[in-house]
C-alpha cells in the first residue's frame, strides 16, 4: 500500500471516529427529539447507530471532515439514520421532521449562534474543487458587507437520502437552514431548493434582512408546527 493510500485510509478512520462520536454526543443529549415520539428510547437508538454505521461505507467527506460542506451533511446523515429506525416504528417523516425544526429553535433561543459573516476562504476554495459522487457542487459570490450567496447544483444531502427512500425528509433538513438563519439574524431567503423541486438551491443571506423562508412557501411539505 502506498503512503497516500495508507494516510487516506488513516483519515477515513478518523473521520468515521469523528462522526460516530457526534452521533452519540448528539443522541446522548436529554432534548426529547426521540423520547417524545417512542417508548423504546435506548433500542430506537441502538438501531439508529447501525445505521449510521452503515452510512459510512459511502458517506461523502468522511475521509475529509473539515471539507466547509462536511458537518451540514453528516449532521443530516445523523438525523437520517433517526429517521430510518422511527420509521421502522411508524413515525411519519413531517413528526420527526417538525420536532426537530422545533427543537432547534427553541435551542436557538436559548443560545443564539454567531452573527453572519462573510464565508470563508475555505468555502470558495472549496467551491472550485472537482466534485466526487455524494459531493455538494456549489458556487459561492461575494456580496456586499455582510451578504453572499451561495448557489447549490447538486445536493449531497438529496444524493444520500434517496438511497434509503427519504425524500419527504430532505425540505426539513433544507428548513433547518431557515431556523439557524433566524436565530442569527441572518435574513437568509430562498426561493426553492432542489429538495422541493428546483434546479437549484438558491441561498442569499442579507444580515438583518427580511427572510424568506421554505416553510413559508412550501407548507405542504415542511409541517412546521411551533
Amino acid at each position: 500500500m502506498s503512503r497516500d493510500d495508507q494516510q487516506k485510509d488513516r483519515q477515513k478512520v478518523e473521520g468515521e471516529t469523528k462522526i460516530l462520536a457526534t452521533f452519540d454526543r448528539l443522541t446522548q443529549l436529554d432534548n426529547g427529539l426521540i423520547g417524545s415520539l417512542v417508548d423504546d428510547a435506548d433500542a430506537l437508538l441502538a438501531e439508529a447507530r447501525d445505521h449510521m454505521v452503515a452510512m459510512l461505507e459511502k458517506l461523502a467527506y468522511v475521509d475529509d471532515v473539515r471539507h466547509p460542506m462536511a458537518s451540514s451533511l453528516h449532521f443530516c446523515a445523523i438525523m437520517l439514520s433517526l429517521y430510518l429506525a422511527l420509521r421502522s416504528r411508524g413515525v411519519d417523516p413531517h413528526d420527526f421532521g417538525n420536532r426537530l425544526l422545533s427543537l432547534l429553535r427553541e435551542q436557538n433561543e436559548a443560545n443564539p449562534p454567531p452573527a453572519l459573516s462573510e464565508p470563508a476562504p475555505a468555502l470558495a476554495a472549496a467551491a472550485e474543487q472537482p466534485v466526487k459522487p455524494g459531493q455538494f457542487a456549489f458556487d459561492v459570490i461575494n456580496g456586499e458587507a455582510d451578504s453572499y450567496s451561495m448557489t447549490v447544483t447538486s445536493c449531497a444531502v438529496c444524493a444520500l437520502f434517496a438511497q434509503y427512500d427519504a425524500m419527504d425528509l430532505v425540505p426539513y433538513m433544507c428548513a433547518s437552514d431557515d431556523v439557524m438563519s433566524d436565530a442569527g439574524g441572518q435574513g437568509l431567503r430562498r426561493r426553492g431548493s432542489i429538495a422541493l423541486g428546483a434546479d437549484h438551491c438558491d441561498f442569499v443571506f442579507v444580515k438583518g434582512g427580511e427572510p424568506l423562508r421554505l416553510a413559508d412557501q412550501y407548507s405542504e411539505k415542511i409541517k412546521f408546527v411551533s
